[in-house]
């Protein structure tokens, strides 16, 4: 059976405004809307919540870092979906007049931050279709005025390279204007947007380092070899002294400088199994844990801008930790904790620090506050739009077991609200990457899967990141086997505790994901019953070997990292492994039904990937059902494409495992 979009889609380009604005309106209520019946039996007699339309999953999607603090403390800025693109918003604080930054481009804004004198601010839009990066800046007393564009050469890529630098009238922007590829150092006059090149990166440079007056002093630089070196600049001799190297399994990330400037703050885990925060003193070069956490890697940092002075690490264990480096922030953090988990991200401060913008989040969605530190006193700013439907929205916890092999798997499950605690129909939500992994908080595919009335485990299986190196490289070549085994035994142990019905499994999933679920209906054919697979890689060996032979030093090891886990497809013996674990190859095991969408763009994973393992199928005979969007890469970024695909992978569900669907 073939789904195919182009008669749709035709349709909605055609006629773009009225489409966004009634998808807009449709969002605008979680009201129920026509549902069929259940018919998996643990499901018929069960007091489900009210079918939540699908349009309220995806088109007003959350914002994870939203809203900023002026350095004045008088005003916010954040960022929030409108006419299904992200946009740029601020006010005055106390204020009830929201201004829009008009933008004047239909792309997302990806990143923001104010300008020291509280009046601009800068942020950063992707022009996909031109493959660029742009930075802009604009004045929030005169919105209509357009923005300037700090960044104005056609097709390249900007970054900010600077962390913050009060008072400055500059930023230090990261460009490749020069070379594809390769980030020079330009530091661009706000006012009058001209750009000066302060250093040239001969495409091995992958982080420069800026101090808090805005003058170079370090680089993070990448070797061949897949090494990485800490370097100090040193600008009376013009030369670069060597302060650290990294090796190639070893993370480094600059963060800032320590209030002193005499030392690093760096993400680091050179010497130790899981990423740590540490200061690196730039006299001895000595590196020196300040956090760290005995199951997960540290992920984020707040630092303050104006001082320098790192104040809150948090990690990822199972629910969100988050360290408090000064004993008396504990109070403050405080005030936004209750008696169930709860999520902490300190988003912004004024330059005296006593008013923060601060996200309070669980699975359910996120809340927003500016806080005053001097009274403890928070106040409501924002909320995601999923709040107002918690009584109709379910609850994750964090769950762990024992691989065969006896390794900890951390993972979550969601259980759909209004059920009986036995057996229900459940799907395997596997992420992507692998080189990621799951976190809990707020996740709309899974909140619509268990709104449909499945139990929804997602697993961090060998490969995943944030649980240390030793448990990262616990797959390398092990794609489609232990790692395919740590879900097959998640399986198992949702079937020992009685949260999956064992002939009602499906296993979905988009990228590695994708692979994952070929890979589950051809490795283990009567596990599943269904299987959806996005974007997914059926032939190891054609991914690799798509790879470019020369990448820019800058890239390398991305590359490179694909050739330790998934092997070498020029080596006879890894290229043999990598055939014995490629899905498309074992298309003839299948037993049970498979959909598998595409984007026809995709230039990560190529579309022949799902196109020959849908011939293969085929050619035996197979339930298989293929949706090619034909507008879409590696990922769906339009609100109407994702709409139709997961109206699809509902349907898709509901006939297979028995749940219920929008009809």
């Amino acid at each position: 059976m073939v789904l195919r979009m182009a008669q749709y889609l035709q349709l909605v380009l055609q006629k773009p405004i009225l489409l966004i604005i009634a998808l807009y309106f449709l969002s605008a209520s979680f009201s129920g809307c026509a549902s069929s019946s259940p018919r998996h039996k643990a499901l018929q007699k069960a007091a489900l919540p009210e079918l939540i339309p699908r349009s309220s999953f995806f088109e007003q999607q959350d914002i994870t870092s939203s809203y900023q603090i002026s350095p004045n403390g008088k005003k916010i800025a954040w960022l929030a979906w409108h006419h299904g693109n992200l946009t740029l918003f601020h006010k005055s604080i106390g204020s009830d007049k929201t201004q829009k930054i008009n933008t004047s481009c239909w792309c997302n804004v990806s990143w923001f931050r104010w300008e020291n004198d509280s009046r601009h601010l800068i942020y950063s839009l992707e022009t996909g279709r031109k493959r660029a990066t742009h930075i802009y800046r604009s004045d929030c007393q005169n919105p209509n005025r357009k923005p300037v564009n700090l960044t104005p050469d056609a097709k390249t890529w900007a970054s900010l390279a600077d962390k913050d630098i009060p008072g400055s009238d500059y930023v230090l922007i990261s460009q490749d204007k020069r070379k594809r590829g390769s980030y020079d150092l330009y530091q661009i006059d706000l006012s009058s947007g001209d750009a000066t090149m302060l250093a040239e990166n001969n495409g091995d440079i992958v982080q420069w380092i800026a101090d808090r007056r805005g003058e170079l002093r370090g680089c993070i630089r990448a070797y061949y070899s897949n090494q990485r070196s800490l370097q100090e600049f040193l600008p009376k001799q013009k030369k670069w002294r060597t302060l650290g190297m990294w090796e190639p399994n070893e993370e480094i990330e600059f963060l800032g400088f320590t209030p002193d400037q005499k030392g690093l703050w760096l993400l680091s885990n050179r010497g130790r199994d899981k990423i740590a925060l540490v200061r690196f003193d730039l006299e001895t070069a000595a590196e020196s844990p300040v956090i760290e956490d005995p199951v997960a890697d540290i992920a984020d940092v707040y630092i303050n801008p104006a001082t320098g002075e790192a104040l809150f690490a948090s990690c990822h264990p199972d629910y969100p930790k988050i360290y408090a480096l000064d004993p008396t922030l504990d109070q403050d953090l405080a005030v936004f904790k209750k008696s169930s988990p709860v999520g902490i991200s300190v988003l912004g401060m004024d330059l005296q620090a006593e008013l923060w913008t601060v996200k309070a989040y669980d699975e359910k969605g996120a809340s927003f506050y500016l806080y005053d530190r001097k009274r403890k006193q928070k106040t409501p700013i924002g909320q995601s739009q999923w709040t107002v439907a918690d009584s109709m929205l379910s609850s994750t916890k964090p769950v762990q077991y024992k691989s065969r092999d006896n390794l900890t798997i951390h993972g979550y499950l969601t259980r759909p609200n209004g059920v009986a605690n036995q057996p229900l129909p459940m799907v395997l939500l596997v992420h992507g990457g692998p080189w990621f992994r799951d976190f809990w908080g707020a996740d709309h595919l899974v909140q619509f899967l268990a709104n449909r009335g499945y139990a929804v485990l997602q697993i961090n299986f060998r490969g995943s990141t944030g649980y240390g190196r030793t448990f990262m490289e616990a797959a390398i070549k092990e794609f489609g086997k232990k790692m395919h085994d740590d879900l097959v035994d998640a399986v198992s142990w949702a079937i020992d505790h009685k949260i999956a019905a064992p002939q009602s499994i499906a296993i979905v999933g988009g990228s590695y994901g994708g692979y994952a679920a070929m890979a589950g209906l051809t490795f283990s054919p009567d596990l599943f019953a269904c299987a959806i697979a996005i974007n997914g890689v059926s032939d190891l060996a054609e991914l690799v070997e798509a790879w470019p032979s020369d990448p820019p030093l800058h890239l390398k090891r991305g590359y490179d990292i694909w050739y330790k886990y998934a092997g070498d497809p020029k080596n006879v013996g890894d290229r043999a492994a990598m055939l014995q674990s490629s899905p498309l190859y074992f298309a003839n095991l299948v037993k049970k039904p498979i959909l598998i969408i595409y984007g026809s763009k995709d230039r990560r994973v190529h579309p022949r990937h799902s196109i020959k393992m849908i011939e293969e199928l085929e050619s035996h005979h197979k339930s298989v059902t293929f949706m090619e969007i034909e507008t879409e890469g590696h990922g769906i970024h339009w609100i109407h494409n994702s709409i139709t695909m997961f109206r699809e992978m509902e349907v898709f569900l509901a006939q297979h495992l028995g749940g219920r669907y929008q009809r």
